[in-house]
């Protein structure tokens, strides 16, 4: 098995494989293969079963199967994405991923350099993370990278901010904001791709305005908003030691969502 890799940046994305594919664009050049996960049991279940099929048989003439890799439900096939074919390969296994079926048949993506991963994702989390030390020079190294023609970016995941305020500690980090308890009880994680505003009051407190969106117009989409809107509760203010510090928290924010999607907070 590779040994996993050092996780220098995390995609932050609303939809995967347009993101992901162009990610992807800017590892190639430096990649030696590709393995894929995949799901056999997920090549039947609507909604997009049978472009799963089609495409798992078009693409597995071209695979070679990895045994040692397998896990528990999947499978692992490798490949050389660097030639015409496998990159063909990859991209159609990629445009699956924002299917509601092809994001769990292909369950995992790696893109290896030698014997290393450096790139990982897994399409049902919506996550990809990478380490761009390892990548080529078209990846910056250290800060917030443009990911061209998407709403998406990769953030570092080295936290950009920490910060203690009464009992709480807060972290912006890979995309998100968290915050715990210092005993470590009740944390949790808000995808800045989520984040509208941000304001200074007086005190240091930055004011925060999200909005998840709409699910959906009909019924169902309707009655699914209102119960996301009555679970996800991101914070709307979050303390700050000073105005330094949060003039400082806003302009990582701004950074992140202007690279994200070209947002003015």
């Amino acid at each position: 098995m590779a040994p996993a890799p050092n996780r220098t940046h995390d995609l932050l994305c609303a939809t995967f494989a347009g993101p992901l594919a162009s990610t992807l664009e800017l590892i190639l050049p430096a990649a030696t293969a590709a393995i894929v996960h995949v799901d056999a049991a997920e090549l039947e279940p609507p909604p997009d079963g049978g472009d799963c099929r089609r495409t798992w048989r078009s693409v597995r003439p071209q695979l070679e199967r990895l045994p040692e890799a397998d896990r528990t439900a999947t499978t692992a096939w490798r490949w050389d994405p660097t030639s015409d074919a496998g990159r063909a390969v990859l991209f159609d296994l990629v445009s699956l991923t924002d299917g509601g079926t092809g994001a769990y048949f292909v369950r995992e993506l790696e893109l290896r350099i030698g014997g290393e991963r450096v790139l990982t994702a897994v399409p049902h989390h919506l996550d990809a993370g990478l380490d761009a030390t390892r990548c080529g020079s078209q990846l910056g190294r250290e800060g917030v990278v443009d990911i061209p023609d998407e709403a998406a970016c990769l953030v570092p995941t080295k936290p950009a901010a920490e910060w203690v305020v009464d009992d709480r500690r807060w972290k912006l980090a890979a995309g998100s904001l968290c915050v715990e308890r210092r005993d470590g009880r009740r944390a949790g994680c808000y995808d800045l791709s989520n984040l509208q505003a941000v304001s200074i009051a007086s005190d240091g407190t930055l004011e925060l305005s999200w909005d998840a969106g709409p699910v959906g117009d009909d019924a169902i989409g309707r009655a699914l908003t209102w119960m996301l809107n009555r679970i996800y509760r991101p914070p709307t203010s979050v303390p700050c030691p000073d105005r330094e510090r949060a003039e400082t928290v806003r302009a990582q924010l701004q950074e992140i969502l202007d690279a994200y999607d070209g947002r003015e907070l």
